[in-house]
């Protein structure tokens, strides 16, 4: 029996050092949970705030998208203006290409006639006679232009 008096003494003293071992690391714990319960009491008022941030700029970009579609929407017609101008041009330049072919074509056909039979002067003392008569008629009528 005296055994066992002396196995729960030596028990109780390893446990009173242990006690005594454990203390800094618990008071260590105990400061750390205090901090932790503090700021967890502050992040509720911190959400609320990063909410109402949140709203406010969320509030300000639907403001800024409204704008920015009704500007985008009186826009519009302009680019339908301004597409069915660049259309236009394009069958414009796209109808006097093809006529400028054409011409080349019909004056290189006119070209290789005249050198075939040999009508180059004839040509030109048309183009020179055609010239003079219309110089002539010029000096006729002096301020009939104007």
């Amino acid at each position: 029996m005296m055994w066992v008096g002396i196995g729960i003494v030596v028990i109780g003293i390893a446990f009173f050092i242990l006690v005594l071992l454990l203390i800094a690391p618990l008071n260590n714990l105990a400061e750390l949970l205090l901090s932790l319960r503090k700021t967890t009491d502050k992040l509720p008022e911190d959400v609320d705030q990063m909410v109402g941030q949140a709203t406010k700029i969320l509030k300000t970009s639907n403001q800024t998208l409204q704008d920015v579609n009704e500007k985008l929407h009186t826009l519009s017609p302009l680019f339908y203006i301004a597409n069915d101008i660049g259309e236009a041009s394009h069958k414009l330049a796209s109808t006097l290409t093809d006529a400028s072919k054409t011409f080349q074509e019909n004056t290189a056909e006119t070209k290789q006639l005249i050198q075939r039979e040999n009508l180059e002067g004839l040509y030109g003392g048309a183009t020179l006679g055609y010239l003079l008569w219309k110089n002539k008629q010029k000096r006729k009528r002096p301020f009939s232009d104007v």
